[in-house]
């Protein structure tokens, strides 16, 4: 595989750049945002909120709940460069992010926990003990 130096003028003559430009393609890598994935599952006893963080270091992640908010804030910061090699290509994102989630009167908020585990934020949310109505007979005099 050859290596092409990264030209910026150079993919203004390619027929896709107008295209690729409306997605972001073009961007520079330093305009990039970055935005963590996130999935949430429902399980029997609790929520399960899953956040992809590739290459945000723990200490740089911030989890909070405020109301019925719960918040996660962070920053994937750009790793140093050598000065002495030029980039022949960047895609990877960079930046702070936030991402906000109302929570349902179901979750014990008190009780939310979080671990940060090989790139990977896992915020547990636990379910209320939910009172089911209990039906009274009541006898007609």
């Amino acid at each position: 595989m050859t290596l092409v130096k990264w030209q910026p003028t150079r993919s203004l003559f390619r027929p896709s750049f107008f295209f690729d430009d409306l997605f972001g393609l073009n961007r520079p890598f330093f305009d990039r945002d970055f935005s963590p994935r996130m999935d949430i599952v429902e399980k029997k006893n609790d929520f399960v909120l899953s956040a992809e963080l590739p290459g945000v270091n723990k200490e740089d992640v911030k989890v909070t709940v405020e109301d019925d908010m719960l918040t996660i804030k962070g920053e994937k910061k750009i790793e140093k460069v050598n000065d002495e090699g030029n980039f022949y290509h960047a895609e990877r994102a960079y930046g702070s992010f936030c991402r906000s989630f109302r929570l349902g009167e179901e979750v014990l908020r008190d009780k939310i926990k979080a671990q940060f585990k090989d790139g990977v934020l896992t915020v547990n949310l636990p379910k209320a003990k939910v009172v089911e109505p209990k039906a009274i007979k009541i006898s007609v005099n």
